[in-house]
């Protein structure tokens, strides 16, 4: 069975999920901009076997090689954001 490089998510799950990742992603802005918009249309986008695969590997790749001072950043807007709504 292949597994995806996502935390060792089976891929048939992530294919099968597709659509609510994208939403996921939709929903945190601070992702969007790690990610970038290109690839979460092309995410959106995907529609087959072969898309989806390529799509998640794109997202998952800018994800982590994305510089880590941008990560920084954005993780710390996204933990304020977060209490703002949250407390």
């Amino acid at each position: 069975m292949d597994l995806a490089l996502c935390g060792n998510v089976l891929l048939y799950y992530v294919k099968a999920n597709v659509y609510c990742s994208t939403a996921f992603i939709s929903e945190i802005v601070e992702l969007r901009h790690i990610i970038g918009e290109e690839l979460i249309s092309k995410l959106a986008e995907s529609s087959g076997d072969e898309s989806d695969q390529l799509a998640v590997r794109d997202c998952f790749t800018a994800l982590m090689t994305c510089p880590n001072d941008i990560v920084q950043r954005q993780l710390k807007a996204l933990l304020e954001r977060l209490q703002r709504n949250c407390w």
